[in-house]
């Protein structure tokens, strides 16, 4: 506790426990002065120095101008392959209402003539169309031959387009089981259930 000198106004701190029952006296330095300290069930609250709260800083919440992004309608809607008009279509190729057909030539899809059909149908790869391999006539398939198919189906997929497969003969259906194609190619059993499966 804090006692103050009547006289000369001086304060001194006070150890609580060492005041008795009974009160205590101290003298002042300065003036010599007698302060009787009365027990601390008889002090006054005034005597008692007052204790301020620790002052808290205050957190204040500054408004923000930003607004939660909303969602657009283009946002909200998830476009699928839509018609697109395509410059040059091959011979091999067709319209079936808004599905490209490609109709594989030749008999064998390989490092051969890969890049020839890439060539080809460049032109469909950077449209969102949906698209049909028809392999009918296809009989082999080497790993180059694999490598095209799956690079034109990512390619479209990158302009929002799809591409599905179908009337696949066992021996090639074979190879893409093997190497696991089957399993990234959405493979058909006939041209009319690949058409269906774009109205799904």
């Amino acid at each position: 506790m804090i006692i103050l000198c009547e006289k000369c106004q001086k304060k001194y701190r006070l150890d609580d426990k060492k005041i008795s029952a009974k009160g205590t006296r101290v003298r002042c330095s300065q003036c010599k002065h007698i302060i009787k300290v009365p027990p601390i069930s008889e002090k006054s609250q005034e005597s008692q120095p007052q204790k301020t709260p620790p002052k808290t800083k205050k957190t204040s919440i500054k408004p923000t101008d930003a607004k939660p992004k909303e969602e657009t309608s283009d946002e909200k809607t998830v476009l699928g392959p839509v018609k697109t008009e395509v410059k040059n279509l091959p011979k091999f190729a067709e319209w079936d209402d808004d599905i490209i057909v490609v109709i594989m030539p030749g008999e064998t899809l390989d490092a051969s003539n890969c890049q020839e059909f890439k060539d080809a149908i460049h032109n469909i790869l950077e449209t969102p169309n949906k698209v049909i391999f028809n392999m009918e006539n296809i009989q082999f398939v080497d790993s180059s031959g694999c490598g095209t198919l799956n690079a034109c189906i990512r390619r479209i997929k990158k302009k929002g387009g799809e591409i599905k497969i179908c009337n696949v003969m066992d021996q090639v259906g074979a190879i893409f089981r093997l190497i696991k194609l089957d399993r990234i190619f959405h493979i058909c059993d006939t041209l009319e259930d690949g058409i269906h499966a774009f109205s799904l």
